[in-house]
């Protein structure tokens, strides 16, 4: 009996074009888009995205994160930093609910290059880790609800992501 890994997928954002099955995006036009995962966050699941396709060079960063409402109730923003008020955003700092929180994380999500893996883990105790082509980063938000749903933005350089299958992160059960 084969395996079939878990996967996950995309909803449409603003901008985005869908193919595969909803688990590749890519930006229709404008310099940036939104895309978000369509159901919420399972504790201790992987949720990963490979960078396909950029476009020039620069050294922009790669924003992503999570955020609390329900995709379907959200009002699409410019960028994921302007009207979410629930969202942990991971760009040339770490928002949390709307204020400030880390500056540790800019190098991390900076001018990342075709092939790289992005990914976010909530474990049980509401800890969101941060996964860099397959290694953890660290811890960069606390005491997130449950429920939260996996968002990343496609601005200026970045073209096209891939929702990976979900894997087990098996370093985020140890208790911290």
């Amino acid at each position: 009996m084969l395996y079939k890994a878990k996967t996950w997928q995309f909803i449409k954002g603003e901008n985005i074009v869908l193919s595969n099955e909803n688990r590749t995006a890519e930006k229709a036009r404008g310099h940036t888009a939104i895309v978000l995962s369509s159901s919420p966050m399972e504790e201790n699941m992987l949720y990963e995205v490979q960078i396909d396709t950029t476009k020039g060079k620069s050294s922009d960063f790669f924003p992503c994160g999570v955020v609390k409402s329900p995709p379907y109730t959200l009002k699409i923003p410019i960028t994921a930093l302007d009207g979410w008020t629930d969202a942990v955003v991971f760009s040339y700092t770490v928002f949390q609910l709307g204020s400030e929180k880390d500056h540790g994380i800019a190098d991390r999500l900076r001018n990342l290059k075709e092939g790289t893996r992005v990914g976010f883990v909530r474990d049980a105790g509401g800890c969101i880790h941060l996964y860099i082509d397959g290694g953890k980063q660290g811890i960069y938000a606390r005491n997130v609800p449950k429920d939260c749903y996996v968002f990343f933005e496609l601005l200026h350089i970045y073209q096209q992501v891939t929702a990976l299958p979900m894997t087990v992160a098996k370093k985020a059960l140890r208790k911290w």
